[in-house]
């Protein structure tokens, strides 16, 4: 082993020997990589003062960038390598240290000995995670959990050898800046084609209005460089200050007006929405939106819109995706949003960030309302989309805007009064629609939840339930429908495969004697799922007809009436619920179609308060399916579908398909979270997983691939940068192609 010097040091003075401190924005160690150099790099690293974020960049001829880097876990006393035998031609590497000033002692080995290599990390890294030579986790013999150690260690010491990444020196994902990079990337053709495309315009295509008020000088700085890196001529940039105090704010703004900005001073402050509608005043684009003062664009970001104008010419409204950073441009999270639906914005403003509107029709609407503030960005949308009825509303999947997101905005600071805006526009966007409605908190108090005030007498719901035998599940349910079910009027219809258990057919005939308008229906029979449910419905005899497991616990009394709540919202003839397993884990928040190549629970098996993203979790929304475990279905809709497919989906994925043919028919399928229902899962059928059951699912697995197309679906209600594979969202780094903009969601 021997030590090695970089060849080059950025942003780096050296205090000593082997302590370094920072003194610039990018600081960084460089090794040049001779041509066949084999064997392994290592690094010491260890902090004195200050915040690793180590980061190891590659060059292969091309230049370092995020793609070819891998991010590395900040120990306080680290050792980390690389094998230059798996990293391809180098010709250089470059080790970052931080991010932020800091202090602290670097050294750099080289070596051929992948011992050496294993043995440090063992000495450096493992302590600080915990891991012992000896497997304490199991409760087995000492000679068996020896034995088990030594394998893992060999095994440890194996995957050094052949050049692996190792998990004990891997950081947990950096996968939003790669993306982030590959995008940039990729979407250069498109940039070069929408400059050619607009290159005569008389006047801009689209206008970015920014509200100024006492901003720090970096911020402005910040969104002015990136608007000024997208190089895109067919838009401008309006900076409407709000009567700045700043000194600091004030000297940026006089020297940022250039050709594509345009700066607007006002004596006066007078809020967020006045000074904006000064910028709307000034705009001259065809297409207008809104950028925060200490935000940016991301690179890509308008040309991205240009071009899904440009593909969507009839279109009245266009929205794209966030990406989430922290005051040093560092992402934290990811705002990737679903395709339009009026249903979950209802519930939350999910799409904020970029909203592009018409800019006539914001003028004709009177430009934001001054007495909405901290909501009135959602205001000015609701008023714009109730306005423009059945728009074409294009979902962007890209991420366009880069949100640096603090505690200090106005409408965090001032929640209480934004959220209470906020039901006052929701509430006035439906008068507008000639509804009455009262907007009530959600499961998160600065959500909503819509209560309609006109919907008339609540229908006859028939509640069909399927079982055989099972009499402590039958009887439970049962004694939940009558008296823990807050909702009337209902009937219960009960479809029996053939019990011949005595205490079952006990309670039936109990049930015949005290429950009025009881239907129980026996029939000895071949288990047919969907067979089943069609023959409850044609004994039922409601408006509304309610498909329940036998395995189901009712939980909060009012579930029902809420399901039958979501009929009220726009063409829904599909009602979907929250269910979780007994031990508090969802087992159902929707099916998100696509999943695994054929449909699946996203998030199946996650705590079940969790608020998912962008708290879609504590609001409804539409979705592709739900399952028929707990579905409510209008009549009409059952009967214009025929009911569900018991050919083709006796068993299993019937109810996906049924509401995939809902949908296609023009119907809206909405999943609630404030119907809440505890589901064993398979409790009394057994699973899907084993024997004839496994066998019979595959069948049907292929049916519903061949008739919906689902190995290459990108469901609406998900996003096309998510790998399928997953239950819970996964970035893809690299997609196949950029994603195309989607029209509504339902329409």
């Amino acid at each position: 082993m021997r030590f090695l010097e970089p060849t080059r040091t950025c942003d780096l003075e050296q205090l000593s020997p082997t302590t370094w401190t920072t003194c610039g924005a990018n600081p960084a160690f460089t090794f040049e990589i001779s041509p066949g150099r084999r064997g392994f790099i290592g690094f010491f690293l260890t902090q004195r003062r200050g915040r690793l974020a180590p980061k190891i960049f590659f060059d292969t001829g091309e230049g370092f960038d995020e793609l070819s880097s891998l991010a590395l876990k900040a120990f306080p006393f680290g050792f980390y390598h690389i094998a230059l035998d798996e990293n391809g031609p180098l010709q250089r590497i470059a080790f970052r240290p931080c991010l932020e000033p800091t202090t602290f002692r670097f050294n750099a080995v080289e070596t051929k000995n992948s011992l050496v290599i294993a043995a440090l990390h063992y000495l450096f890294n493992l302590r600080y995670q915990n891991i012992s030579a000896l497997d304490r986790k199991t409760s087995q013999g000492f000679v068996v959990r020896l034995v088990a150690s030594i394998r893992r260690i060999a095994k440890f010491f194996e995957d050094v050898k052949r050049g692996k990444g190792l998990a004990v020196q891997e950081s947990a994902d950096d996968k939003i800046v790669k993306l982030l990079a590959y995008l940039a990337k990729t979407v250069e053709p498109v940039a070069l084609k929408m400059a050619e495309t607009h290159a005569d315009l008389k006047q801009p295509l689209i206008s970015f209005v920014t509200p100024i008020y006492n901003t720090k000088a970096v911020y402005l700085d910040d969104l002015i460089q990136s608007f000024l890196d997208e190089r895109a001529a067919y838009a401008e940039l309006i900076l409407s200050d709000d009567g700045s105090t700043s000194a600091e704010t004030l000297a940026r703004l006089a020297r940022a007006s250039r050709e594509g900005i345009t700066v607007l001073l006002n004596t006066e402050n007078r809020g967020i929405a006045a000074a904006s509608n000064g910028g709307i005043a000034k705009a001259r684009g065809v297409w207008i939106s809104f950028i925060d003062h200490d935000d940016r664009f991301a690179p890509g970001g308008i040309a991205m819109i240009a071009a899904a104008i440009e593909a969507h010419p009839n279109a009245d409204f266009f929205y794209t995706d966030e990406i989430v950073v922290d005051a040093r441009l560092q992402p934290t999270g990811t705002l990737f949003k679903p395709a339009f639906d009026s249903v979950l914005l209802s519930g939350v403003n999910y799409i904020n960030h970029f909203s592009v509107f018409r800019l006539d029709r914001v003028r004709d609407l009177g430009c934001l309302r001054t007495d909405r503030d901290g909501a009135q960005d959602y205001d000015l949308l609701l008023r714009y989309l109730t306005a423009a009825a059945r728009a074409e509303v294009v979902h962007i999947p890209f991420p366009a805007y880069l949100w640096r997101r603090e505690d200090a905005t106005y409408s965090s600071v001032n929640a209480e009064k934004a959220v209470a805006n906020a039901r006052s526009a929701i509430a006035a966007a439906y008068a507008a629609q000639g509804r009455s409605v009262e907007v009530r908190p959600a499961r998160n108090v600065h959500l909503h939840r819509v209560a309609f005030r006109d919907r008339g007498a609540n229908p006859l719901v028939s509640v069909v339930i399927l079982n055989k035998n099972s009499f402590a599940l039958i009887a439970k349910i049962v004694a939940d429908l009558r008296q823990r079910t807050d909702y009337a009027p209902f009937e219960i219809v009960i479809v029996d495969n053939g019990s011949d258990a005595p205490e079952v057919l006990d309670f039936y005939a109990s049930l015949s004697r005290e429950v009025p308008g009881i239907t129980i229906d026996i029939r000895e029979e071949a288990f047919n799922f969907a067979a089943m449910c069609n023959r409850g419905a044609r004994l039922a005899r409601g408006d509304a007809l309610l498909f329940l497991n036998n395995d189901i616990e009712v939980g909060e009394a009012d579930w029902l009436a809420e399901m039958v709540e979501c009929l009220a919202f726009d063409s829904v003839g599909i009602v979907g619920a929250k269910l979780v397993y007994p031990n508090g884990l969802v087992q159902h928040n929707g099916v998100i179609v696509g999943l695994g190549e054929a449909a699946g629970h996203w998030y199946i098996g996650q705590a079940g308060d969790a608020p998912g993203p962008m708290g879609r979790f504590f609001v409804r929304q539409t979705l592709s399916a739900v399952t028929g475990a707990c579905m409510l279905v209008t009549r009409a809709c059952f009967d214009l579908l025929d009911g569900f497919d018991a050919v083709a989906f006796p068993i299993a994925y019937n109810d996906v398909d049924f509401c995939l043919r809902a949908r296609a028919a023009g119907l809206r399928t909405v999943w609630t979270p404030f119907a809440e229902l505890v589901h064993h899962e398979s409790v009394s059928r057994g699973s899907d997983e084993t024997g004839d059951n496994n066998m019979r699912f595959k069948v049907e697995f292929a049916r519903l691939q061949e008739r919906h197309a689902t190995v290459d679906y990108v469901d609406d209600a998900y996003h096309p940068l998510y790998d399928r594979c997953y239950a819970v969202p996964h970035l893809l780094i690299k997609p196949e192609v950029l994603p195309p903009a989607r029209p509504n969601f339902f329409s």
